[in-house]
């Protein structure tokens, strides 16, 4: 067959590939909502071996069955154990999914430029895959081993890379954020460690068919022995750092120290109002609390007025019609993650606030002169009641340590390295040009 008629057929099936993965993105809150494994999983998971194998078979025609069922099993495998940790997550699931959601959310709509320009360097690489890959394809004999070699090395660069970039790149930003709740984070951490497999695949066949593997060592232990190859297991260890461990780490120390500066804010109204009503002075308590009410307002407004995403949710509150439709059932199922994000739980304590000032002021206005101050006392104690519950959250806050968390990752990861590291290095043998 003509190479230029081989080209030609490959840009079909590369085109057919590519708006089949357009129609089909990839939806990673789907790991978050415990749902069972569906089609549409199954579906992607062909689809993500297709895009990488069915380029590689026509340029060059290097295929290696044992190779494609190794990688179908590592992404079944991961899409299997996600399902299971939505199972052990139960009903809970569902609400950490829409924390996740609504995360994702938030930061495309702070970072759009960003995100923008991100992707669609990721598109001028996919697209440039074809040029790329066409001129080793008329550089090199069909079939031989230096055409497969380049082929395969080029598919891992820009196919699987290039792809899975993107995704990782908003996963760490999620895990890093300061407004993800720690219930959510720990969720989406755990989640995220089945992922490790499939791509922990694909970089160590790409350290080893870039002949990066170096010198083998012997691990023993009790006895029992094992070899590995020490720079192939630093990348995939240094995925897991990068990818999750560091992002999660950063989240969580972020979120930490905004949320207690935010349950500060709240408890120093609270004191302000018990020691107003602890003893109301005649002819000046309806004044304090009626600037305390102005204090509370200007703070909530203020806040709001500081963040994108609190003012975006303030204007389509008031508005809804100004929800596009497009983004409406994003918008929907977001927002019913609300009491999950620590800012809005600041504004609903502040409107409270506000509003509880106003009541009480009317309250004792009406009440005879002898009976002010007994029930001021009764609402004094009730709200420095509150303000040592606050206390309570904000030292809970400061001393939780998700340390049984990163040592099980952290685990999880340093065995999956070794252990990968040996499968794949089997796994390239069955490609004969390929070094292993």
């Amino acid at each position: 067959m003509p190479k230029i008629l081989r080209f030609a057929i490959f840009l079909l099936a590369y085109a057919l590939l590519a708006d089949w993965a357009r129609r089909n993105p990839p939806q990673a809150q789907d790991a978050l909502t415990g749902g069972k494994p569906s089609w549409a999983a199954e579906r992607r998971i062909v689809m993500a071996l297709a895009i990488f194998f069915v380029p590689i078979y026509l340029l060059s025609g290097l295929w290696s069955l044992k190779l494609v069922l190794l990688l179908f099993s590592a992404l079944q495998l991961a899409t299997s154990m996600n399902w299971v940790v939505g199972l052990i997550q139960g009903k809970q699931s569902e609400q950490l999914g829409l924390g996740y959601l609504w995360a994702s959310t938030e930061i495309g709509i702070k970072y759009a430029k960003t995100a923008t320009t991100m992707f669609q360097l990721i598109g001028w690489l996919f697209i440039s895959y074809p040029l790329v890959a066409g001129v080793f394809f008329f550089r090199y004999p069909w079939g031989s081993p230096s055409l497969q070699n380049s082929i395969f090395k080029c598919s891992l660069i820009f196919l699987i890379f290039v792809s899975y970039a993107s995704l990782e790149i908003l996963l760490s930003v999620i895990l890093a954020s300061d407004h993800l709740d720690e219930d959510t984070r720990q969720a989406l951490f755990m989640t995220l460690l089945p992922a490790l497999i499939p791509t922990a695949v694909y970089v160590a066949i790409a350290f080893r068919a870039f002949g990066f593997a170096g010198k083998p060592f012997t691990f023993e232990f009790w006895g029992l022995s094992q070899t590995f190859s020490l720079e192939a297991m630093v990348p995939l260890l240094a995925l897991f750092a990068v990818t999750l461990l560091f992002p999660y780490v950063i989240g969580t120390q972020r979120a930490r120290s905004k949320n207690v500066a935010l349950l500060e804010i709240t408890k120093g109204y609270l004191a302000q109002l018990a020691d107003i009503l602890e003893a109301p002075t005649a002819g000046q308590y309806e004044d304090e609390l009626k600037t305390l009410r102005s204090q509370v307002i200007a703070k909530r407004d203020a806040f709001t007025k500081d963040d994108p995403i609190l003012t975006l949710a303030a204007v389509y509150k008031n508005d809804p019609s100004k929800i596009p439709s497009v983004f409406k059932p994003t918008w929907d199922a977001t927002a019913s993650a609300r009491d999950l994000d620590p800012r809005f739980k600041l504004l609903d304590h502040l409107d409270k606030l506000a509003e509880e000032s106003q009541n009480i002021a009317a309250n004792l206005k009406d009440r005879a002169a002898g009976t002010v101050e007994q029930a001021a006392e009764h609402w004094s104690r009730r709200y420095e009641s509150r303000k040592q519950e606050l206390d309570s959250e904000i030292e809970g806050t400061k001393i939780r340590k998700p340390l049984i968390t990163l040592a099980v990752g952290a685990l999880a990861a340093t065995a999956a390295s070794g252990i990968l590291d040996e499968v794949t290095k089997k796994a390239l043998q069955w490609i004969t040009h390929v070094p292993a």
